[in-house]
């Protein structure tokens, strides 16, 4: 699951929004930074931390941490 996205290190390059299948990321118009909206819906592809050219995104390999409990 998407773990985080380094504002320092962004660079607002919008490589991560478009590989997202899930639209978990978008790119803040006012900051000019990626953020992470649906990070529920992450399913860990590595898409977008392939992807960005600044290594700005942590992806975790494990989906859920907890077991759900259904």
């Amino acid at each position: 699951m998407i773990e985080s996205i380094s504002p320092e290190l962004c660079t607002g390059c919008g490589e991560c929004d478009l590989v997202c299948p899930m639209d978990v990321i978008y790119l803040n118009r006012e900051t000019r930074k990626a953020e992470i909206r649906y990070r529920q819906d992450c399913m860990t592809c590595f898409n977008c931390e392939l992807e960005c050219p600044v290594d700005a995104i942590y992806v975790d390999p494990i989906k859920n941490k907890k077991p759900q409990p259904w």
